[in-house]
Protein backbone atom coordinates (compact mmCIF):
# COMPACT_ATOMS: atom_id res chain seq x y z
CA UNK A 1 0.00 0.00 0.00
CA UNK A 2 1.93 2.99 -1.23
CA UNK A 3 1.03 6.57 -0.44
CA UNK A 4 1.14 9.29 -3.04
CA UNK A 5 1.29 13.03 -2.62
CA UNK A 6 2.39 15.98 -4.73
CA UNK A 7 6.04 17.10 -4.83
CA UNK A 8 5.07 20.62 -3.80
CA UNK A 9 3.33 19.17 -0.77
CA UNK A 10 6.42 17.11 0.02
CA UNK A 11 8.65 20.18 -0.28
CA UNK A 12 6.31 22.12 2.01
CA UNK A 13 6.19 19.19 4.41
CA UNK A 14 9.96 19.07 4.59
CA UNK A 15 10.08 22.81 5.25
CA UNK A 16 11.67 23.60 1.89
CA UNK A 17 8.94 26.03 0.87
CA UNK A 18 7.31 28.75 2.91
CA UNK A 19 3.68 28.10 3.77
CA UNK A 20 0.97 30.16 2.11
CA UNK A 21 0.50 32.16 5.29
CA UNK A 22 4.24 32.77 5.67
CA UNK A 23 4.23 30.91 9.01
CA UNK A 24 7.26 28.86 9.93
CA UNK A 25 7.08 25.09 9.37
CA UNK A 26 8.33 22.70 12.04
CA UNK A 27 8.63 18.96 11.45
CA UNK A 28 7.36 17.17 14.57
CA UNK A 29 7.70 13.60 13.31
CA UNK A 30 9.64 12.34 10.33
CA UNK A 31 9.12 8.61 10.70
CA UNK A 32 9.94 5.47 8.79
CA UNK A 33 7.69 2.44 9.26
CA UNK A 34 9.05 -1.00 10.10
CA UNK A 35 5.79 -2.97 10.39
CA UNK A 36 2.40 -2.71 8.64
CA UNK A 37 -0.76 -4.35 9.93
CA UNK A 38 -3.80 -4.29 7.63
CA UNK A 39 -7.18 -5.62 8.67
CA UNK A 40 -10.60 -5.64 7.04
CA UNK A 41 -12.66 -7.80 9.40
CA UNK A 42 -11.98 -10.96 7.42
CA UNK A 43 -8.26 -10.90 6.65
CA UNK A 44 -5.44 -9.60 8.83
CA UNK A 45 -1.98 -9.20 7.34
CA UNK A 46 1.23 -8.34 9.17
CA UNK A 47 4.21 -7.33 7.06
CA UNK A 48 7.69 -6.19 7.96
CA UNK A 49 8.75 -3.28 5.77
CA UNK A 50 12.30 -3.53 4.45
CA UNK A 51 14.39 -0.43 5.21
CA UNK A 52 14.88 0.28 1.49
CA UNK A 53 11.07 0.48 1.01
CA UNK A 54 10.19 2.40 4.19
CA UNK A 55 10.63 5.90 2.70
CA UNK A 56 7.73 5.26 0.31
CA UNK A 57 5.45 4.84 3.34
CA UNK A 58 6.99 7.47 5.63
CA UNK A 59 4.96 9.38 8.22
CA UNK A 60 5.36 13.13 8.46
CA UNK A 61 3.60 15.37 10.99
CA UNK A 62 4.31 19.08 11.02
CA UNK A 63 3.27 22.34 12.63
CA UNK A 64 2.66 25.42 10.51
CA UNK A 65 2.00 28.43 12.67
CA UNK A 66 -0.38 27.23 15.37
CA UNK A 67 -1.89 24.36 13.33
CA UNK A 68 -0.80 20.75 12.91
CA UNK A 69 -0.86 18.65 9.73
CA UNK A 70 -0.43 14.99 8.84
CA UNK A 71 1.51 15.76 5.68
CA UNK A 72 1.75 12.19 4.39
CA UNK A 73 -1.97 11.63 4.85
CA UNK A 74 -3.25 14.15 2.30
CA UNK A 75 -1.99 17.00 4.52
CA UNK A 76 -5.09 16.63 6.69
CA UNK A 77 -5.24 18.93 9.69
CA UNK A 78 -4.83 17.16 13.03
CA UNK A 79 -5.57 18.08 16.62
CA UNK A 80 -2.73 17.58 19.10
CA UNK A 81 -3.35 15.81 22.42
CA UNK A 82 -0.68 15.25 25.05
CA UNK A 83 -1.10 12.54 27.67
CA UNK A 84 1.67 11.09 29.79
CA UNK A 85 4.57 9.96 27.63
CA UNK A 86 2.64 10.28 24.37
CA UNK A 87 1.55 12.97 21.95
CA UNK A 88 -1.36 11.97 19.70
CA UNK A 89 -2.33 13.79 16.52
CA UNK A 90 -5.94 13.00 15.56
CA UNK A 91 -7.19 13.79 12.05
CA UNK A 92 -9.96 16.36 12.17
CA UNK A 93 -11.79 14.48 9.39
CA UNK A 94 -11.87 11.26 11.46
CA UNK A 95 -9.58 9.32 9.13
CA UNK A 96 -6.97 8.28 11.70
CA UNK A 97 -4.24 9.32 14.09
CA UNK A 98 -0.52 9.28 14.80
CA UNK A 99 0.77 8.60 18.33
CA UNK A 100 4.37 9.48 19.18
CA UNK A 101 6.34 8.29 22.21
CA UNK A 102 8.39 10.94 24.00
CA UNK A 103 11.99 9.74 23.47
CA UNK A 104 12.90 10.79 27.01
CA UNK A 105 10.25 8.42 28.40
CA UNK A 106 11.36 5.31 26.50
CA UNK A 107 13.03 3.75 29.56
CA UNK A 108 9.73 3.40 31.43
CA UNK A 109 8.66 0.82 28.82
CA UNK A 110 11.84 -1.29 28.96
CA UNK A 111 10.84 -4.92 29.32
CA UNK A 112 7.07 -4.35 29.13
CA UNK A 113 6.40 -5.34 25.54
CA UNK A 114 7.94 -5.06 22.09
CA UNK A 115 5.61 -2.38 20.76
CA UNK A 116 5.99 0.23 23.48
CA UNK A 117 9.65 -0.53 24.07
CA UNK A 118 10.89 -0.60 20.49
CA UNK A 119 8.86 1.76 18.30
CA UNK A 120 8.78 5.55 18.29
CA UNK A 121 5.33 5.97 16.78
CA UNK A 122 2.18 4.25 15.63
CA UNK A 123 0.16 5.53 12.68
CA UNK A 124 -3.40 4.28 12.19
CA UNK A 125 -5.83 5.19 9.45
CA UNK A 126 -8.87 3.93 7.61
CA UNK A 127 -9.20 3.06 3.93
CA UNK A 128 -12.89 2.40 3.48
CA UNK A 129 -13.61 -0.42 5.93
CA UNK A 130 -9.96 -1.49 6.09
CA UNK A 131 -7.64 -0.31 8.84
CA UNK A 132 -3.93 0.16 8.27
CA UNK A 133 -1.52 0.51 11.17
CA UNK A 134 2.19 1.26 10.89
CA UNK A 135 4.73 0.93 13.69
CA UNK A 136 7.94 2.83 13.07
CA UNK A 137 10.96 4.84 14.08
CA UNK A 138 11.97 8.45 13.88
CA UNK A 139 14.06 8.84 10.74
CA UNK A 140 17.05 10.00 12.78
CA UNK A 141 16.97 6.77 14.89
CA UNK A 142 16.83 4.19 12.12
Amino acid sequence: MKRHFHRGLLALALGLLPSASGAQTEVLLNGLPALRVSENGVVRSIEEIPPDEAAAEACLVQRIGDRYYWATHENVEVTRFEHGSFVTYVATNGSGYVRVLDPDARSIFDGLNRTDGDYDYVEHYLLGMTTVTYFGYRRDRR
